[in-house]
């Protein structure tokens, strides 16, 4: 019994393990992620999700919402769950997937539903898993990001037409403002028996509407 507590407090991370293991996936990320200090590595250390805001643009471009946390669940497992197709994210956001290019590239429709006196939201980007991230970090670190396809709304505007996203009609697409700024990812890495997980996006909703 001793043994095994002894092997478990060995096989958890320290700071160090974390900090490095950021740096070699952002050697090879489509997306880099910030530099923690000591104080937000021990926070992570201790069980708690950190939440940062990122401004590397600074004040005039959109700001990055980063969210990281330490679990002791296997990455194949958490990342099966974050990209399981049936996932919703709240009952305000529908999805609808329009392509699929094998072996993992898809381009997806939202369409968030706001409340009066907000216009609805909508976008269309590119979701892809980054192999090169894989192999350059043998397989310790995968990647999931997207960006926004610019002028999306015309492409699936048909598929809406046709009532493949229940609830959505072109009507409603029509009036709904297409998101000026949409991309980030999901990441996961392997640090000794843990797995560090972070979730990033960078958006720009347009229009008048609180920055909340």
């Amino acid at each position: 019994m001793i043994y095994g507590l002894i092997s478990t407090l060995l096989a958890a991370p320290n700071s160090q393990e974390i900090q490095a293991a950021l740096e070699s996936f952002n050697r090879s990320s489509y997306y880099t992620l910030p530099t923690l200090s000591n104080a937000q590595l021990q926070d992570l250390l201790a069980g708690n999700t950190l939440s940062i805001i990122d401004q590397q643009g600074g004040t005039t471009e959109p700001r990055r919402a980063v969210g990281i946390r330490l679990s002791d669940q296997p990455k194949d497992k958490l990342w099966i769950a974050c990209q399981d197709a049936h996932f919703s994210q709240q009952s305000s956001t529908k999805e609808l997937r329009i392509n699929f290019t094998e072996p993992d590239s898809a381009t997806w429709y939202g369409f968030l539903d706001l409340p009066w006196p907000f216009s609805d939201r909508h976008w269309y980007v590119r979701v892809w898993n980054n192999h090169q991230l894989a192999i350059q970090t043998n397989n310790l670190a995968w990647e999931h990001p997207w960006e926004l396809i610019e002028g999306g709304a015309e492409t699936v505007q048909p598929y809406i037409a046709e009532g493949k996203l229940s609830g959505i009609t072109v009507k409603m697409m029509d009036a709904a403002v297409y998101t000026p700024v949409n991309k980030g990812a999901w990441a996961m890495m392997t640090v000794e028996d843990s797995t560090l997980i972070i979730y990033h996006a960078t958006t720009q909703v347009g229009g008048n509407i609180p920055e909340e």
